[in-house]
């Protein structure tokens, strides 16, 4: 009876570390990448939906619009940055991006902009 008790208490235990997991990670074995691009690119979207629902939609100030003619640098605030350099501001100057959706989930409008290239073809 003792180990029948003690195998229910592991799997209890388990199970409550998992359930601290993300879902999408805590399952994920194949595709995680694009698993979590998918989040990614949803969380913007949703992000941009609730901006415009509350009636505020400049909080996001940059966007793919605002890229380059080749898509690898983006204007922000009067300053061409390439991808490395927006995620080192985000870095730095979180309180600078608090409101914006590419910071809040976390892609770039560089990425963005390649996933929808990609899906062109």
């Amino acid at each position: 009876m003792k180990s029948l008790l003690l195998i229910l208490s592991e799997f209890a235990v388990v199970g409550s570390l998992l359930a601290d997991i993300e879902p999408a990670k805590a399952f994920c074995i194949f595709n995680c990448a694009a698993e979590d691009l998918k989040n990614r690119l949803q969380a913007n979207v949703d992000c941009f939906q609730n901006q415009i629902m509350m009636g505020v939609p400049g909080r996001t100030a940059y966007g793919t619009e605002d890229l380059s003619a080749d898509g690898k640098e983006v204007l922000v605030k009067g300053t061409w940055m390439t991808e490395d350099e927006l995620k080192k501001d985000w870095k730095e100057n979180p309180d600078r991006h608090s409101s914006n959706c590419y910071f809040i989930a976390d892609i770039t409008p560089q990425e963005s902009e390649r996933v929808y290239q990609e899906s062109l073809k």
